[in-house]
C-alpha cells in the first residue's frame, strides 16, 4: 500500500504494561497517525531512508504493508512496516 502524509512524531501507542510513554515516527494524513515500523518494531529515532532523510513536516509518500493493531486497552491503530520512504515534490 502507499500512504502520503506528513512525517511526524506523535506519541506512541501503549504496547505494555505499564503503559511505557514516548515518542514514535508515522505519517499523519486527516488527523489520523499510521506509526512506522521496522521488522515489527516501531521507529523512535530519526532515520534515513535509502539516503533519504526526511524532516518533521515534510509530505512523504510511504509504501509497504498496512496492518491495524490493538494497544493494551482495546484501541486500534495503524502501522506500516516500511518499503520506502521518498519526498512528494
Amino acid at each position: 500500500m502507499t500512504l502520503v502524509g506528513r512525517y511526524s512524531f506523535v506519541p506512541n501507542p501503549c504496547t505494555t504494561t505499564p503503559c511505557l510513554p514516548g515518542m514514535a515516527l508515522a505519517v499523519s494524513v486527516d488527523g489520523s497517525s499510521c506509526f512506522l515500523a521496522v521488522d515489527g518494531e516501531l521507529v523512535c529515532e530519526t532515520r534515513a531512508w535509502h539516503g533519504y532523510l526526511p524532516r518533521v513536516d515534510d509530505v512523504v509518500r510511504v509504501t509497504g504493508a498496512r496492518s491495524e493493531r490493538l494497544d493494551v486497552f482495546g484501541n486500534p491503530y495503524c502501522i506500516i512496516e516500511v518499503d520506502t520512504i521518498l519526498p512528494v515534490q
